[in-house]
């Protein structure tokens, strides 16, 4: 049985074509990761805050859901929310939707708010945080 040689053409193609391959099972992977727990954050069950039994302090409340994971640490004066701080960030969320979130609650008083628009999870995620925070 007579061998067949490769020709430079082919190894250059199969060479091209295991790159394309592992580029694609990074996507599909890295799309995966970017979608696992959108539907349970955009469903998360927002139940409210209550200022009045809140004491003056920083409370740190977190949110589990994948890449809308985050961390934020409340500070309360006189039952009313002065600042919120990112202490973990949720990955990807933008920073400019993070402080319009910040500004609505701190101005309202409330997770009552309107979401971001195009940020449903984050805004979710964000607000879900929040709650947990100060309903201990």
């Amino acid at each position: 049985m007579e061998k067949k040689k490769l020709t430079a053409g082919k190894i250059i193609l199969r060479i091209f074509l295991s790159i394309i391959s592992v580029i694609l099972v990074i996507c599909i992977c890295g799309a995966g990761f970017v979608m696992l727990g959108k539907n349970k954050t955009i469903h998360a069950q927002l139940n409210g805050i209550s200022l009045e039994s809140v004491a003056d302090g920083t409370y740190e409340g977190s949110y589990s859901g994948f890449r809308w994971s985050n961390t934020v640490a409340v500070t309360v004066a006189d039952h009313k929310i002065v600042d919120i701080q990112q202490v973990k960030p949720q990955v990807v969320a933008s920073q400019d939707t993070i402080d319009k979130l910040v500004a609505s609650v701190v101005s309202s008083q409330s997770t009552d708010i309107d979401v971001v628009s195009g940020a449903t999870a984050d805004t979710k995620a964000f607000l879900s945080a929040v709650e947990n925070a100060l309903n201990r």
